[in-house]
């Protein structure tokens, strides 16, 4: 019987969050469980990576400099296959209307890092 190895792509995760502390955490935090991370700091700067790299999917601040967070849905619909958006906030009664709207899971803030890798590889295996 022949052995096959199948090569294992790392999931890709896109970390937008303006506050360097908390991107910090998560961007470790993803790395350590193996996960591939890219990072930007904005709305916009998320809309060129999206434009360059297909993330497996998103986790996102809903307040990102005086924007909506939310906006990162119409962006993501943009795209082929478009990967599912995961938002982090205090303000939790906004969670209702990001689901509404599309977002695939709602962690309010502060979160604990074991609940963002039980998202992590629920998405990972989805």
């Amino acid at each position: 019987m022949a052995l096959r190895l199948r090569k294992i792509v790392p999931v890709m995760v896109l970390v937008v969050d303006d506050d360097p502390g908390v991107r910090d955490a998560v961007v470790e935090a993803l790395e350590e469980a193996g996960y591939e991370v890219c990072c930007a700091a904005s709305l916009a700067d998320a809309k060129r990576l999206l434009g360059r790299a297909r993330p497996d999917w998103i986790l996102s601040d809903l307040d990102l400099d005086g924007c909506d967070g939310a906006e990162i849905l119409a962006a993501v619909r943009g795209l082929p296959e478009g990967p599912p958006v995961v938002f982090v906030s205090a303000r939790v009664e906004e969670q209702q209307r990001l689901v509404e709207l599309g977002a695939e899971d709602f962690l309010p803030k502060p979160f604990d890092l074991d609940a963002l890798l039980d998202v992590s590889r629920r998405l990972a295996t989805a």
